[in-house]
């Protein structure tokens, strides 16, 4: 070894023989994160569907069980929102998630900007229509 320090090696203690410096066991994950990192995109993508095609009557009656998951919870709040508000950005939010951002899909820029601006006319409720009539059939939604 060149150049080293000969106190720099003072505090160096060899590792029993079998033995690790790696105290191991431990998780870099904190324990109440660890449930949602073990979430796939399907399952999100499943769960965003199924409140996507409720009714806001089978909605309200989903937010009152006190046993739904906090993740089901946050996308009924989510649409909830989105429907209150008009606001398209929170669906684009969920629907991103879903089949992807519409923006990806499309290649021409010009196309782009006459879908973009057709989709911003259509009403909550049509949006939700047209993202449904044009998804791949078999894509669970």
């Amino acid at each position: 070894m060149k150049n080293v320090q000969p106190n720099s090696l003072k505090n160096l203690k060899a590792w029993p023989p079998g033995k690790s410096g790696n105290p191991g066991g431990k998780s870099s994950i904190p324990e109440e994160l660890r449930g949602v990192k073990s979430l796939s995109q399907l399952e999100v993508t499943k769960l965003i569907s199924k409140y996507a095609r409720m009714t806001g009557k089978e909605i309200l009656a989903c937010q009152k069980n006190p046993d739904l998951p906090v993740l089901e919870l946050a996308i009924i709040s989510i649409f909830e929102k989105s429907i209150e508000n008009g606001d398209y950005q929170k669906l684009s939010f969920l629907l991103d998630r879903c089949v992807g951002r519409l923006d990806n899909l499309l290649v021409d820029e010009d196309e782009a900007d006459d879908a973009r601006a057709q989709l911003q006319k259509l009403s909550l409720q049509e949006l939700v229509v047209f993202v449904k009539e044009n998804l791949p059939e078999g894509s669970g939604f």
